[in-house]
């Protein structure tokens, strides 16, 4: 049975609106309309937001009602969201058009003129990583392990068993990497078995 997620340094909707100084149904009113930043963990009842980010979210500006977040860019062009970024990151689909604090925001037009090549099964087209700098802003296994408060051991038994994407590049070095707005997008209630150390025992000890 899931847990509601531990708070410590993550702000409910109450906490939210009371930094905003607004009603927590105003606040929850504003998130679905984009007006305030969507939830860093999603539960049942309990959504759970990063102060940084809501801080920060006012200070770079908020999302006007022709701007579209990653995740929304993807779902109107039906792909999932780790391919539209590496299409963004290769040059091949429209680029933001600014950033709200740690999301990077694209012109909804402009994604909605935009025709995405073919995908290849099993395969996403990127050029050449060789003059690539090793890592260049992409997270490492242990880093997307951090964000979501798990090991990178359960990070990476998410990666095979599918609950997280595979890694968008690999180094010469066999260091997997993978795009960090992918990672930050991804369901935190799917994830959930593999970041509370009870469940995620439970989980490897009904595999054996």
């Amino acid at each position: 049975m899931d847990s509601v997620p531990h708070q410590g340094s993550y702000w409910s909707a109450e906490q939210c609106a009371a930094h905003r100084g607004i009603s927590p149904a105003q606040w929850l009113v504003d998130v679905s309309v984009h007006r305030e930043p969507p939830p860093t963990i999603r539960h049942p009842g309990a959504d759970l937001w990063e102060p940084q980010i809501v801080r920060s979210w006012r200070h770079h500006g908020q999302l006007n009602a022709d701007e579209w977040l990653a995740k929304k860019c993807a779902y109107e062009l039906g792909m999932p969201v780790h391919r539209w970024m590496s299409l963004v990151r290769y040059k091949k689909a429209p680029q933001p058009a600014r950033r709200i604090g740690n999301y990077r925001v694209w012109d909804a037009a402009e994604v909605r003129r935009y025709q995405p090549p073919p995908a290849r099964p099993g395969h996403n087209a990127a050029p050449s990583q060789r003059t690539r700098k090793p890592y260049h802003g992409m997270w490492t296994s242990t880093r997307c392990a951090q964000h979501w408060d798990m090991s990178p051991l359960a990070w990476r038994e998410a990666v095979l068993r599918g609950d997280a994407p595979p890694p968008v590049r690999v180094t010469t070095n066999k260091v997997r990497l993978w795009e960090p707005e992918v990672v930050q997008a991804l369901d935190p209630h799917t994830l959930s078995v593999w970041r509370y150390p009870s469940t995620q025992q439970d989980s490897f000890t009904a595999d054996r």
